[in-house]
């Protein structure tokens, strides 16, 4: 016995309400896939500005280029820079000599960087001048801690 073509296939009914339930389930699962790429856009922007910093810390130790290092937060930018030979020590005053050694890491533009946000290390001891960075995107806040000795805890 052959099928009978009348009753092969899906109504109209069932079509809309297949793509009627798979719009509610979006719908709902939207919020909770936004705040799951918002908390991993600052555990990634928080894991970067710890290397980083780290990584300042010990070209300051290491006395690379004969020179101390710091660090400086923007938002969506990180970048460790090489201290002067002269004067002061700042990411805003350096000379375009120096920029050539920047390192720089792009985190989420949707994250805001609040606290402290440059750290100098000093030559061969690594010290630095304690402080709090607050990396923040929605509900989702994180802090790193930089303590005296350069020790970075988030």
């Amino acid at each position: 016995m052959g099928r009978n073509p009348k009753n092969s296939g899906f109504t109209l009914i069932e079509l809309l309400l297949v793509v009627a339930m798979i719009g509610i389930v979006s719908v709902a699962a939207m919020p909770v896939l936004m705040d799951t790429l918002t908390r991993n856009d600052v555990n990634v922007a928080l894991t970067t500005s710890a290397q980083a910093t780290r990584r300042a810390n010990l070209l300051s130790r290491a006395a690379e280029g004969d020179r101390a290092w710091g660090i400086h937060f923007e938002n969506s930018n990180i970048a460790i820079f090489k201290c002067p030979s002269t004067g002061g020590c700042t990411f805003a005053g350096r000379n375009n000599a120096e920029t050539d050694y920047d390192e720089n890491f792009s985190i989420s533009s949707a994250i805001n960087v609040t606290g402290t946000t440059e750290y100098l290390f000093t030559k061969l001891s690594g010290l630095t001048s304690a402080g709090t960075t607050t990396l923040t995107s929605g509900s989702t806040v994180k802090n790193l801690t930089v303590n005296n000795n350069g020790i970075v805890n988030y």
